[in-house]
């Protein structure tokens, strides 16, 4: 008896031009990534926090395999970090190298955005797709000190892994990129911030850095923000009340002067930052004009 498909798992994304190449993303888990509490990035795709516990979506693999298997044009398919497919309570530790699999069968392309190193333990299978398809991994990293990270993610690699991570994934060549985030206004938004964070990007031979400056809350994001904040920093909560007051979306203060910044320090680095030249860094033919931001 054949299974019956009850939910989707891949949905088209409607601009792949704007967002790293992706032309259809897949949804594969129930659940949030646990910051998603208290904000989001405003290049994120998904903000909504949903507090149900982290598992892999009912028959998920075979859904993927099977929905994937009538796209024409082998697309690029996306899987962000809402919430990260490597997250150590994620249960099924299996189901990464099923969807790899699929792709590899089905000769399509990835972009897959996590935090996790746990990913190093697939390289083969990522180095079979890469040398097929279209391959792209970003790491999502911000500049906040290692115990503030803590207190909003808790079961997150220090921030030093995560540059290793990015160091181990291109020793391979595999094309792997950091995406700024979170950049929490009167936190880590500061030339100096841009700089550090610009300067370990080139060690760890970053392929790409996207950025961001700022993060975006909803109104139950908002209030648990503020809580965290009113504990750990209660001298910035009246800060942000009369900076932002009730605005979704928070961006810094001295953004200008941070994407002067930005700029000039990637130019010296070499390492792109444009959305349109990360495309092109995976779809080598692509047309896509440059767009910085």
């Amino acid at each position: 008896m054949s299974k019956i498909n009850t939910h989707k798992i891949i949905f088209p994304n409607v601009n792949p031009n704007r967002y790293f190449g992706i032309d259809f993303f897949a949804s594969l888990f129930r659940g949030s990534h646990p910051t998603r509490k208290y904000y989001s990035s405003p290049s994120d795709i998904d903000h909504q926090y949903q507090p149900e516990p982290i598992t892999p979506k009912e028959d998920v693999a075979f859904l993927f395999h099977q929905e994937i298997s009538v796209l024409k044009s082998n697309p690029i398919i996306g899987v962000t970090q809402n919430p990260d497919p490597y997250a150590s309570y994620s249960q099924d530790r299996t189901l990464m190298r099923d969807i790899y699999h699929s792709l590899i069968q089905h000769q399509m392309g990835l972009y897959i955005e996590t935090a996790s190193d746990e990913i190093i333990k697939d390289m083969d299978l990522l180095i079979k797709l890469k040398n097929q398809a279209p391959l792209m991994v970003a790491v999502p990293i911000g500049t906040i000190h290692d115990i503030l990270l803590q207190k909003l993610e808790p079961d997150s690699e220090p921030l030093a892994n995560q540059w290793k991570l990015i160091a181990k994934l291109r020793q391979e060549g595999i094309i792997t990129g950091a995406i700024m985030k979170p950049m929490i206004p009167f936190i880590n938004d500061t030339e100096a911030d841009v700089k550090r964070y610009v300067d370990q990007a080139k060690a760890a031979n970053c392929s790409f850095i996207y950025p961001t400056f700022g993060i975006h809350l909803d109104h139950e994001q908002r209030e648990s923000f503020l809580d965290l904040i009113g504990k750990e920093l209660p001298g910035l909560k009246n800060i942000y009340m009369d900076t932002y007051g009730l605005k979704n979306v928070w961006t810094s203060q001295s953004q200008k002067i941070l994407k002067k910044a930005f700029v000039i320090d990637c130019k010296k680095a070499k390492i792109p930052f444009g959305m349109g030249e990360i495309i092109r860094l995976v779809r080598k033919s692509s047309s896509v004009q440059l767009k910085l931001f």
